[in-house]
């Protein structure tokens, strides 16, 4: 699923605790990770990951993800969440994958992507939602 893969774009938040915007660009030697947070949220960033073995294991830990099972709408049923959240996968050769979600809705494998996230980008505020 995720061969051609050239941009991962994630926004998440809401208006009362803030927005954690995040801009992953792949290349086939380098992994350019950008928080565009507003500064107040944003952490030490850019950050890159070079070598095409370094590439190919971040690749192939985020395919272990099954992002193509996932909905393309996560809406949940907690009227006091405001949090929203957009994921989106751009690709050389497809149409974007492209996710969403608000009120407390994420899919099954939130957590373990978030756990992705952290490895790799070390952005620890994303959410801290239950699988």
């Amino acid at each position: 699923m995720l061969q051609n893969l050239e941009k991962i774009s994630l926004f998440h938040g809401n208006s009362f605790g803030g927005i954690r915007k995040l801009l992953i660009t792949v290349t086939p030697d380098t992994i350019h990770i950008k928080d565009n947070s507003p500064p107040d949220k944003r952490d030490a960033f850019p950050r890159d990951i070079t070598g095409e073995e370094n590439v190919k294991s971040f690749l192939e830990e985020l395919s272990k993800i099954d992002f193509a099972s996932w909905e393309k709408e996560y809406v949940g049923k907690e009227k006091n969440n405001f949090d929203t959240w957009s994921l989106c996968f751009s690709f050389s050769d497809k149409e974007p994958l492209e996710i969403s979600g608000g009120f407390g809705g994420y899919p099954k494998e939130w957590n373990s992507f978030l756990a992705f996230l952290l490895k790799y980008t070390c952005v620890m505020d994303f959410s801290d939602e239950e699988d």
